[in-house]
């Protein structure tokens, strides 16, 4: 039917927009088609030229329980966007949970180095119609909270036989 039709217009490569491939993979995730999802996905180069549609691709892999391609997916963006605070922080996590805590480790740091330069942008009171001012004070806020998860998965990865809810308590 629809999936039949979506790979008929692929295949005649047709000009269609990032959406409909990222869809039509979706489509074929659930159906537990993994290799076409991942085609798809990857299909001329869609996330080489977008890399933020990756971490769309990895919440579906998330969704579907396939960590580890979500994983995959979320290095794939860091190649990309390297100093995304979002997608390091997502990175580490993952590398913290199969147990890489050394790579962990480091993206941690990574993290907590970029967020401390956000944080130190100046924030000066601006005028509320000035867009640059607004992104400044967002990454600012955005330093803040990356640096606080930064701080624990840096004491997790570190060290990893204490507890996390010890750690916060502490």
């Amino acid at each position: 039917g629809q999936l039949d039709l979506g790979i008929l217009l692929v295949t005649m490569d047709y000009q269609l927009p990032p959406q409909f491939y990222m869809d039509l993979g979706k489509q074929f995730l659930e159906r537990g088609q993994e290799a076409m999802a991942q085609v798809l996905f990857h299909h001329n180069g869609l996330l080489n030229e977008n890399p933020s549609l990756g971490a769309e691709v990895a919440d579906y892999y998330d969704r579907y329980g396939r960590f580890d391609k979500a994983a995959a997916m979320i290095r794939e963006c860091l190649c990309g966007m390297p100093d995304d605070l979002a997608l390091l922080t997502r990175s580490a996590s993952y590398e913290e949970v199969t147990g890489n805590l050394p790579l962990a480790f480091r993206q941690y740091r990574r993290l907590y180095e970029l967020s401390l330069g956000a944080m130190s942008l100046e924030s000066a009171p601006a005028d509320k119609g000035d867009p640059a001012a607004r992104r400044r004070q967002q990454q600012v806020n955005a330093g803040e909270r990356y640096s606080l998860m930064a701080m624990q998965g840096l004491l997790v990865a570190d060290n990893p036989e204490t507890p996390l809810p010890d750690l916060i308590r502490q």
